[in-house]
Order: structure tokens, then sequence, then C-alpha cells
């Protein structure tokens, strides 16, 4: 057995000396159970939790893998492509040339290894599964989520109709080909329609745009629509769903593009509309963080995880957007103006949580870390 990550100061596996439940948030030990080439350059991975308890999880959500590449510590997100209908953990990813763990995964995991992940987390999922009819509308890995849910839903057996339209650039690029198959086949109120699979001997149908989609689905205001996907495939998606008189509480859509600001609670962490003159982008702050006994010098500009890179300090951390949580921390003195996107609760941040990685101080800051 080979356990591949390491960081954040864990010593050794989290195994049956877990006397306890873990709790929410907390870094969660997998093991490997097998590994599933499932479309060109995409694999499966799937996993069971070490300390023998179940992983409560949605249905569309995340977690983050910790990694340790080359001495570096890692976090990268990745959607559980498993449902929490059915046993067992799974992720499903492509591997990417730039893409550090993305790589690492497809290079070195095998069955029997173990990784770190923390989570889940994400607000992209099922609300409930009690509308009469779906749209689950996807491009490349995009499907992820959806396929997730898409198994949620035909496992509660409630007759829900299901409209799949999948995107993907080439026939040997589409991630779960025969599984969509065999749910188009199963009689199970589903309807999939791979957008790009050419008829024999013919030529690859063109991009999918509006219209097209309206073509496929002409009921698709009635439905409750999830969207993943590229920013511009996203993007379209939601035009055609608005042109087609959707309500838009029923359009749901997650990107692969993280991106914008989210309002934070007030307290020690500002609103983000407003920045101080003390925060001026010629104003510097110094950074204590106690555990570590550093003091380092924080533009009020930069982000404190930004910061902290740059003096040699390796803080846990992933999105760097402020979605997904890894790299919360407390901050015990001082204030930081802070732009996140939901990987925070107002609970949280009223505890004096804060995420560095979309943090800027307005103040000299004192971090428990």
């Amino acid at each position: 057995m080979t356990t591949l990550t390491g960081p954040i100061g864990l010593a050794g596996p989290l195994g049956a000396e877990t006397a306890s439940p873990p709790e929410p948030g907390a870094v969660r030990r997998l093991t490997c159970t097998g590994i599933e080439q499932v479309a060109r350059a995409v694999k499966t991975f799937r996993f069971a939790p070490c300390d023998g308890y179940d992983f409560d999880y949605e249905a569309g959500q995340y977690v983050t893998v910790l990694a340790r590449i080359d001495g570096r510590d890692i976090g990268r997100c990745f959607t559980l492509s498993s449902t929490p209908s059915r046993p067992g953990l799974a992720l499903t990813v492509k591997r990417k040339p730039a893409g550090a763990v993305s790589t690492w995964l497809h290079d070195r995991m095998r069955v029997g290894d173990e990784i770190d992940v923390v989570g889940p987390v994400g607000y992209f999922t099922l609300a409930s599964d009690s509308a009469a009819s779906y749209a689950f509308i996807a491009a490349g890995s995009g499907i992820t989520p959806v396929m997730s849910m898409a198994r949620r839903l035909i496992d509660a057996g409630k007759g829900a109709d299901i409209a799949f339209v999948y995107s993907a650039a080439t026939p040997d690029d589409v991630i779960f080909d025969a599984e969509l198959d065999a749910m188009a086949a199963s009689g199970a109120h589903v309807r999939t329609i791979l957008t790009r699979r050419a008829a024999p001997g013919g030529p690859a149908p063109a991009r999918l745009n509006a219209g097209r989609l309206l073509a496929l689905v002409p009921d698709l205001a009635v439905r409750e629509i999830f969207v993943c996907g590229p920013e511009g495939f996203r993007s379209m998606a939601v035009d055609a769903a608005s042109a087609a008189g959707a309500d838009s509480g029923r359009v749901h859509t997650e990107s692969f593009v993280i991106g914008g600001d989210a309002d934070a609670a007030p307290g020690g962490i500002s609103d983000p509309g407003g920045v101080s003159a003390a925060s001026s982008a010629t104003a510097t702050f110094t950074v204590t963080f106690q555990r570590r006994g550093r003091v380092i010098d924080c533009p009020a500009d930069s982000t404190v995880l930004e910061a902290a890179g740059k003096a040699g300090l390796s803080l846990p951390s992933s999105c760097t957007e402020g979605i997904c949580g890894t790299c919360k921390s407390t901050l015990t003195g001082g204030a930081v103006d802070m732009h996140h996107q939901g990987g925070i609760t107002p609970a949280e941040i009223d505890a004096g949580r804060f995420l560095p990685c979309c943090s800027k101080p307005t103040d000299d800051l004192v971090v428990d870390a």
C-alpha cells in the first residue's frame, strides 16, 4: 500500500484508531478501490473511506484532493461523479497536460493507494427529487456533476422525465458513453442526446448552439435545468433557457471558470463593496502566523495566501477563488476584506474564520495557523 499524500501535518493513516465520526469539513483519507478508463484521457477513480464511516454528500458536490507533488502541497477540486444512492465514492478526472494533480492521479494512483480529501462542498446540487422533469445540459468534463444527479433521480424511482444533452469534442471524448446509452435504453424516462456524435459515414454535427438546443428540448422552459461546462457553453444554455421563457430560479449553473465576487458578512470580514482608505494599494500590513512563529508583510492589494506563498509559507489551498474552503483559517486579530464565493458560511465568519485565498488585509493580522 502506498500513501500518496501527507499534507498539512498529517501523521500516518486515518484508520481504525479513529474513535468517533469525523467532523464536517475534516480531512478524510480514502483508499482507491478501482480505476476505469471511461474516455480518452479520462479515468474514474473509485474510493472507500479508510475510517469506515460513511461519506455524506449530495449529488453534484465536489471535494478537494490534497497531494504532495515534488515537495509541494497542492490541492485541486474534483466533482464526485458517484451518487449518494449507491455505495462507494468516485472521481472522474480528465488528464490535463498542465494539470499537476490530474496528471499525478493518472500516472501514480493505483488500487490500494490512499489519498486525502477535504469536503464535500458545493451548491450545484438537486434541491429535491420532486420535480416532474429535468434537463441536464453539459459539455466535456461538465458531465460529472449532472451524471451524479441523473443517477440519483433514476435510483429514486419516481419516474422523473430526464432530457440529458451532452456535448463532447469527438466520439472518443464522450465520458460515460456506454452508461448514457444504457440509461436511454432502460425505459427509465431518460432521453440522452449526444450532440457531437456523427451518423455512420456522415460529417460531424455542428457545435451546439441555443437554437439547436431548443430544437432538441422544445419543452425546456418547464424543466428544472442544470448546466455545467466552459463559460461560453454555460452562457449559451442560459440564454436558450431565457429565450424559452424558463423561470430563472429553475436554471442552475456551474462553470469551469471560477470568478466574480460574493457578499461577505460584517465583523472582522469587511463588506467587499467598500475597502477603507487605510487599505489603499500603498499600505502594507503584517500577518502573524501564531503556530508557525512567522511574521510576514502583506500589501493591501495582495491576498494573505499570495503573501504567504511569496514568503515561503505553504498553506493548504486549492481553488484560490473563495469557493472550495480548503484554505479556511481562524483570524484572531485584525480585519480583512474578503470576496468569497460560498466557500465559507456566515456562521463560520461570525466565529472568526476566513479564507486567505480571497482576503486582503485592512489591518495588521494575527492568524491561528
